[in-house]
């Protein structure tokens, strides 16, 4: 079973690199300048490459990618852009046990009605 279990393991890790080659470069396919999204109309030029350089944009692609994926390794996944000052691991982590609890509650409020319909469906066709 454990030789299995890591024959798995290992055919999901070549996936998972592919998968995010994949959406990495399709995400930078999308036309248009990342930096100037993020800030968007009003930021200027000269706001518009510090905070390219900032987040490492100006770089070419591969070198990118290398960064990204060393840093998902390391299990950082950079500063959010929407909860300012707070790596993105911290907000997951922080709605993590929220997201938790309403799974458990799903699953047990999923098991209690499945045996009461199986209880039903077994005294309908007894009747």
């Amino acid at each position: 079973m454990t030789n299995y279990i890591l024959k798995r393991i290992l055919a999901l890790l070549p996936i998972m690199f592919i998968v995010g080659l994949f959406v990495f470069f399709i995400i930078h396919l999308i036309p248009g300048n990342p930096a100037a999204m993020m800030l968007g109309p009003e930021a200027t030029p000269e706001e518009i490459d510090a905070f390219s350089r900032l987040m490492g944009l100006d770089r070419p692609i591969p070198i990118q990618f290398v960064e990204w994926i060393s840093n998902v390794v390391k299990g950082n996944f950079g500063m959010s852009l929407f909860f300012q000052g707070q790596s993105v691991t911290r907000v997951v982590f922080e709605h993590f046990k929220v997201t938790l609890t309403l799974t458990v509650l799903g699953v047990i409020l999923a098991i209690v009605f499945g045996i009461i319909t199986f209880k039903h469906m077994i005294s309908d066709y007894e009747n």
